[in-house]
């Protein structure tokens, strides 16, 4: 009978990869991938939804993260209320760098 295989995780490692330079740089590339498919398919009246688009991307405890965040003042009637059901732009936003 053959032997069976044991994984044991290593949190340690894992974090160290989470939080290094390089997973901040690729989740951050993402983000900037998200704003600017966001900025591509924003509805406009009078263009301040769509100038009001950021990232920001840091190190929060033992991961990487990036945001995409909308700020003007009538991100959520667009988001959630326009035309009834909403655009949701950021979640198509967040869809275009799916699997990426």
């Amino acid at each position: 009978m053959a032997d069976k295989a044991r994984y044991e995780p290593n949190k340690s490692a894992a974090s160290e990869i989470m939080s290094s330079p390089e997973a901040l740089r690729i989740v951050s590339e993402l983000a900037i991938q998200a704003e600017e498919f966001a900025r591509s398919i924003a509805p406009v009246k009078s263009g301040e939804y769509k100038r009001s688009f950021k990232t920001t991307a840091a190190v929060i405890g033992d991961r990487a993260m990036a945001l995409l965040i909308n700020d003007s003042p009538h991100a959520v009637v667009v988001e959630v209320f326009n035309n009834g059901t909403g655009d949701r732009i950021m979640a198509k936003a967040a869809e275009s760098v799916k699997g990426k």
